[in-house]
């Protein structure tokens, strides 16, 4: 009966490993091995879709430039019934970090993950690192840019935008057929720092 018992507590260990460290996984909000503040990401809560019945009014307020910063009443016209506040944003950005990190702590000290220790220590760290480097953003200093982007399918896509400097990295990576073809989007992206550069990529894997 012992034995049994302790046969249902190392599967139920086991299972709940699993469960703690999938879970983790699938939240993980950087990527690579460090986090530099040089060049941060900028989390999904700071990232907008333009609405489909608007694209036509950000192209025209974009002209022929690939990006521009859009004050107030700009913001209005693209979203006439939305407010955009900027310090959710960035708790959004905090907390998500903490919380990946915390997933990443609770992992490292499961038996079933000994070997993985090391590294989800520091995969919580540089997630830590980052939550710091957003506690050190003022909401004020927020500026929304419009950003021409080009997408293969939206419906399986999914954005990853970094700063580069005062540049500003965006990618755009889907899922689908490789007879999509490339089409222009415009997003709306707040950034803590002034642009004056936008290199834009974007690919499709089957």
């Amino acid at each position: 009966m012992n034995n049994l018992y302790k046969s249902y507590k190392s599967l139920a260990v086991m299972l709940f490993s699993v469960s703690v460290s999938n879970s983790a996984f699938s939240e993980r909000i950087l990527e690579g091995l460090s986090f530099d503040p040089v060049s941060p990401l900028i989390y999904k809560s700071r990232i907008f879709l333009i609405p489909d019945d608007k694209q036509n009014i950000a192209s025209e307020i974009l002209g022929k430039y690939k990006f521009k910063e859009v004050d107030k009443l700009l913001l209005s016209k693209l979203y006439p019934l939305k407010k955009f506040d900027t310090s959710e944003m960035l708790q959004e950005q905090i907390d998500s970090s903490l919380e990946y990190a915390e997933k990443c702590d609770k992992a490292a000290n499961l038996i079933f993950y000994k070997e993985k220790r090391e590294p989800l220590l520091h995969e919580a760290e540089i997630h830590k690192a980052y939550a710091n480097y957003t506690k050190s953003i003022s909401s004020a200093d927020l500026k929304p840019y419009l950003i021409k982007t080009i997408v293969f399918n939206r419906k399986t896509g999914a954005y990853r935008i970094y700063l580069k400097g005062n540049s500003l990295v965006v990618r755009h990576g889907s899922l689908g057929a490789t007879t999509y073809t490339a089409k222009p989007l415009i997003i709306l992206v707040f950034t803590e720092r002034t642009i004056n550069d936008v290199e834009v990529y974007s690919n499709i894997a089957q």
